[in-house]
């Protein structure tokens, strides 16, 4: 009963504040919240949520991926490695590449992306597409990357991912 009543109550009113929060300090203790009883409710409902309001989305984004990007940069100084990578789907998107020193942007075909997720995730397409159309197209990334890995075939990819390596090598002895 009571996680029925978080995710059916408290979720929504949650969302609502989040949205209508004028300062961005108290997003800072709402969206903790919102994470948390967030993990009770159900994947998709979440993410129509999101997905489906640009504003919702948009603060989401300014929240989550500044706080992902600095657990990684602190990560990083317990590791010793001659270069780390930091996966993220909206690296570009968010501004995060501008504080990398090498960005590698992964491309292919939309038909066979829409397929992949829809597999991966088991949505239907057009709940794919509403994703897809909140990321930037290729070609605004595309100038943007270092290295660019054409996910077309298991081949090329391999290639291509041999050579990333022998380039990372040389650029961070």
């Amino acid at each position: 009963f009571v996680i029925v009543y978080l995710i059916v109550v408290s979720l929504p009113i949650l969302y609502g504040y989040i949205m209508q929060a004028q300062d961005t300090r108290y997003l800072y203790i709402l969206f903790p919240i919102f994470c948390l009883i967030s993990l009770f409710a159900v994947k998709k409902y979440i993410s129509k949520l999101i997905f489906n309001d640009k504003k919702a989305l948009n603060k989401i984004n300014m929240i989550v991926h500044p706080y992902v990007f600095n657990d990684f940069v602190e990560w990083k100084k317990s590791v010793f490695f001659k270069y780390v990578i930091y996966e993220s789907a909206l690296i570009f998107e968010s501004g995060s590449y501008k504080k990398n020193d090498f960005n590698i942007l992964i491309i292919s075909d939309e038909d066979e992306r829409v397929k992949r997720v829809i597999k991966r995730d088991e949505l239907n397409k057009t709940d794919v597409m509403v994703r897809i159309n909140n990321q930037w197209q290729d070609e605004k990334k595309i100038p943007l990357a270092d290295y660019i890995i054409n996910n077309d075939s298991i081949l090329k990819i391999n290639q291509r991912v041999l050579e990333l390596i022998d380039t990372l090598n040389i650029l961070f002895k």
